[in-house]
């Protein structure tokens, strides 16, 4: 059950350092744990890797943000740190 509270805080911790960059070992010294060992939990209790989950989260803030109108495509990939493989404007770009 520890590891259930440890795992929700290093979520809150990404989520709120989701518009930064990210410290994998700062993640894991939350999770109390080497970051080996808390990519190896992380993808075991959610089925996705840390990389694969921040990927996700960054592309669905993304489209969030597309659909506010805030900003254009080239501002919000570097706002969120995006990685150019990520393609944000190819799945989120509004239906005209």
């Amino acid at each position: 059950m520890d590891w259930i509270k440890r795992l929700n805080q290093t979520i809150d911790f990404i989520e709120e350092n989701l518009d930064g960059e990210l410290d994998y070992e700062e993640a894991a010294g939350i999770a109390g744990c080497p970051s080996y060992y808390f990519q190896q939990m992380f993808l075991y209790m959610t089925d996705m890797t840390l990389r694969e989950y921040i990927r996700r989260r960054r592309l669905s803030l993304s489209a969030v943000e597309l659909q506010k109108g805030n900003g254009n495509v080239p501002d919000i990939e570097v706002y969120l740190h995006a990685d150019p493989e990520d393609a944000v404007y190819e799945y989120w770009l509004p239906v005209r």
